[in-house]
């Protein structure tokens, strides 16, 4: 009995579903990360949200298989967020910490299924709200 109940423990352990929310690494959108000392405390998502409207349509224009797309939610880029880690290697803690992770659904017209794409911006002093990196899962 004790030889066929450890063989059934490891089974089930090894087919048993896990779910992991690990964020692939954050591609930088320009060629470095945001300057520190040009970063300023955001003073209205509303404003981060209008800009969304004009920077996201543009990114799905480059890709002839995008059918549409929508934000589902902008929210503070936290140290418990799965895409912090990926932040910090792309830039730096201090650019995670003054972040804010974008979440948007796209429809390809080659699948049914949507993609979640991840896009992780912060308010700049002279450029206003700058969209650095994305990443999906």
């Amino acid at each position: 009995m004790k030889k066929l109940l450890l063989p059934l423990v490891l089974i089930c352990f090894i087919l048993s579903p896990t779910e992991t929310k690990a964020a692939l690494p954050v591609k930088l959108l320009q060629e470095e990360c945001p300057e520190l000392q040009k970063i300023k405390n955001p003073s209205s998502v509303q404003e981060l949200q209008a800009k969304l409207q004009v920077v996201v349509p543009s990114m799905m224009a480059q890709d002839p298989n995008s059918k549409s797309w929508r934000v589902l939610s902008t929210t503070k880029l936290n140290r418990s967020s799965p895409y912090y880690k990926s932040a910090v290697k792309a830039c730096n803690k201090e650019t995670a910490d003054q972040s804010y992770l974008i979440d948007v659904l796209v429809t390809k017209k080659s699948t049914n299924f949507p993609l979640h794409i991840h896009l992780l911006a912060t308010n700049s002093v002279k450029k206003g709200w700058l969209i650095w990196g994305l990443t999906s899962y």
